[in-house]
């Protein structure tokens, strides 16, 4: 049940392309807004349209696959408490 059209590379290097039409200062703002954690890739303006169109890919083919497909979510009701390592202070 993918969306017609996500899965043409075209479509994602059209949106690429439309990105780095735009300033640094909004790629930022964008990344900001959509929850986007840029690190590294903010110090370059291709690096930062890579990690925008990849969050957004992943964002819309992880949606259209829904929730069965991840098998890590049932860990997440578990409520298992983390295990504490100790250290040795010497």
């Amino acid at each position: 049940m993918n969306s017609p059209g996500y899965d043409d590379p075209s479509v994602w290097e059209d949106m690429r392309q439309r990105l780095m039409g735009l300033t640094v200062k909004q790629l930022k703002q964008i990344a900001k807004d959509e929850g986007i954690s840029l690190g590294y890739a903010a110090s370059r303006k291709d690096s930062m349209v890579g990690e925008i169109v990849t969050a957004r890919r992943h964002r819309i083919l992880e949606r259209n696959r829904g929730e069965s497909y991840h098998s890590w979510r049932k860990w997440n009701s578990l409520n298992i408490m983390p295990i504490k390592h100790q250290v040795d202070p010497y």
